[in-house]
């Protein structure tokens, strides 16, 4: 089954297309008059309810798959395995 939803109307507007399967729901979103951008689909299983996968398609069609399996509940977790540490070079010396 697919049905298909549009946000109100806001600057980056998205459609969201829910295709339903047995165990599974697919979420596509699509920015309104920007599809040939990509898209970014969330898939979730149902019972329980929880986040499986999501899949980034390219302009280009090219996708990108992030699949999440044997997670385990826990926590809370230090906030420092969510911070971005940036590597610096340095430069070569001429001579």
């Amino acid at each position: 089954m697919r049905r298909d939803r549009s946000s109100s109307s806001t600057p980056n507007e998205c459609r969201a297309a829910i295709d339903r399967e047995p165990g599974e729901y697919d979420i596509t979103l699509i920015r309104k008059n920007k599809a040939a951008q990509g898209t970014l689909t969330l898939v979730f299983g149902t019972n329980p309810l929880e986040l499986r996968q999501w899949v980034v398609t390219d302009a280009q069609g090219k996708q990108t798959r992030v699949s999440l399996y044997d997670m385990l509940p826990g926590g809370p977790y230090p906030d420092s395995l969510f911070q971005y540490n940036q590597h610096t070079t340095t430069g070569r010396s001429k001579g």
